[in-house]
């Protein structure tokens, strides 16, 4: 798996996702692929909420080289937008409305695991995110799996050199 297929997938979740409904053709989106540092900009380039922010995710190989495991580790975040002057209430509301749709993404994940994760055990740490601009609240995933690594090179991919 490379990152590029990793991120799709998680872009279907979001279009596929009926709390979600990311449009990629709509101005606003409500899926990015995105350093968590740039939460800022792509606030200011308008979203739509509930969203879908997706870090790139990191890749860790180790083992022998018949037996390399790919780590994956990344992490996503629910985001909603929390009205100003909203009560206490509110905000656990919607707290718990991005943990819910989270749960969904894991359950997902989980689905995936026998075919489109080979199997990997996909395992998470969750906790509260923000608040950011005061007022976009939710609730971040960081999430881990591994694979078998194909160590092998093959010799159409070089030159010969000594």
């Amino acid at each position: 798996m490379d990152i590029a297929q990793l991120a799709e997938r998680f872009k279907l979740y979001a279009i596929h996702s009926k709390a979600i409904k990311h449009d990629p053709t709509a101005i606003k989106k409500a899926f990015l692929l995105c350093d968590i540092q740039d939460v800022q900009v792509s606030i200011q380039n308008g979203l739509k909420f509930p969203c879908m922010l997706m870090q790139t995710p990191e890749v860790e190989k180790a083992g022998e080289n018949d037996s390399i495991i790919e780590h994956f580790e990344g992490s996503f975040v629910i985001l909603d937008n929390l009205p100003s002057g909203s009560t206490a209430e509110a905000k656990l509301a919607l707290i718990n409305n991005c943990k819910t749709i989270a749960d969904k993404v894991y359950r997902m994940m989980l689905k995936d695991s026998d075919e489109y994760f080979e199997g990997a055990l996909v395992k998470t740490a969750e906790g509260l995110f923000g608040p950011v601009a005061n007022t976009l609240i939710g609730w971040g995933v960081n999430f881990g799996f591994e694979q078998g690594f194909d160590g092998e090179s093959d010799p159409n991919d070089w030159e010969a050199f000594a």
